[in-house]
């Protein structure tokens, strides 16, 4: 209504208890069984309209479902939120390309969806399956990358990029979920390279690789 869109989605299944509905965007909250689902669902939703200047909210009620209300303005302008100051890239041309690189695909996907207004996007989820898809798909502007992968870690993905890739190796932005790990940590800060804790926010993430890729003239890529 007015300046703002509302969107809901509503169910009449079982309804969310009580105690359990105040923590439901709390990031890593799940109430699955261990090895089932990342507890990341609600808490990405959550930053992705946040950073859009909106809001979302929650009802339930045991036995009768659950209303979730996403409010978003209907036009962002300037200080409406944090995305308001994110440009898209390349909207004259071809947009940068960027690869996510994460074990977990449902967490690849998200990450996807928050740059897919901004950039075009390829996924891979280990270190190894980054680096074939660099041989094949050498146009690739930036790398988002996990940490802590099976099968070719992100510090060592970067690495390998030092040697055959360099200025794609210093578009590269971290991201961790072990960032309380003072060893991962220290890591992280010797590559010199920017690094976000998960969840991640989709205007901070924006935001660097934005300026990571300023320097890429629309349809050019990062391979020489």
């Amino acid at each position: 209504m007015g300046d703002w869109v509302n969107i809901e989605v509503r169910d009449s299944g079982a309804g969310i208890p009580p105690e359990v509905l105040p923590r439901v965007f709390a990031p890593f909250f799940t109430t699955k069984p261990a090895g089932v689902g990342t507890g990341l669902g609600l808490s990405i939703c959550k930053d992705i309209v946040s950073g859009m200047g909106g809001t979302i909210g929650v009802e339930s009620t045991v036995g009768l479902g659950t209303r979730f209300v996403v409010r978003l303005p209907s036009a962002i302008a300037p200080g409406a939120g944090k995305a308001a100051s994110i440009v898209p890239l390349g909207a004259a041309g071809p947009r940068p390309r960027v690869l996510v690189v994460d074990d977990d695909a449902q967490v690849a996907t998200s990450l996807a969806r928050m740059l897919r207004l901004h950039f075009e996007v390829l996924t891979a989820q280990s270190g190894r399956a980054a680096l074939e898809l660099l041989a094949s798909e050498p146009a690739i502007d930036a790398l988002v990358s996990d940490v802590m992968m099976p099968d070719g870690n992100g510090l060592e993905l970067q690495r390998a990029l030092g040697g055959t890739r360099p200025e794609l190796a210093r578009r590269v932005v971290f991201v961790t979920g072990a960032a309380s790990d003072g060893e991962v940590r220290a890591s992280l800060e010797r590559t010199g390279q920017p690094w976000l804790e998960k969840p991640v926010s989709s205007a901070a993430l924006l935001a660097l690789l934005t300026e990571l890729v300023a320097g890429v003239s629309a349809g050019s890529t990062a391979s020489t």
